[in-house]
This record gives structure tokens, C-alpha cells and sequence, in this order.
């Protein structure tokens, strides 16, 4: 049974196509996505899908720099 928070996960982190299967690696990079997720939800700055504001944080220094800043201040 598929969960609201794995659907978001898997569109936007492709996290069923994941490859990191050994180890401690899956459960550490699923921490790191599920703070990702919970980082991208809670910004109101930037207006886009959560997917965009992903890519764009990816493009642009400045936008993944208001992105963080904007969660260090809740």
C-alpha cells in the first residue's frame, strides 16, 4: 500500500528507481529525501511544484541559498 509521502517521494526523488541497496545507504540517503521533502514542503519563497523547486534549487546558488535560509529561521 502506497502512502501520500512515498507517492511525493517516488515522482519527486525517483526513489523506486534508487540503486543504493547495501549497507546503511538506503536508509541514510531515505533520511536525507525525507528532510529534502520536508525542507521543499514548508518553503513558501519560491512558487513552484515541488519538483521545480528542487530543480531550480539545483540550477541557481541563490535560490538553494533563500531555500535554506528560510527554513533556519522557523
Amino acid at each position: 500500500i502506497e502512502n501520500s509521502q512515498h507517492h511525493v517521494l517516488d515522482v519527486t526523488f525517483t526513489e523506486d528507481a534508487s540503486r543504493i541497496r547495501k549497507g546503511n545507504g538506503p536508509e541514510i540517503t531515505s533520511v536525507f529525501r525525507r528532510l529534502a521533502l520536508n525542507i521543499l514542503q514548508r518553503d513558501t519563497t519560491l512558487k513552484a511544484s515541488l519538483r521545480g523547486k528542487r530543480k531550480l534549487c539545483g540550477w541557481d546558488e541563490t535560490a538553494f541559498e533563500k531555500l535554506i535560509a528560510g527554513f533556519s529561521q522557523l
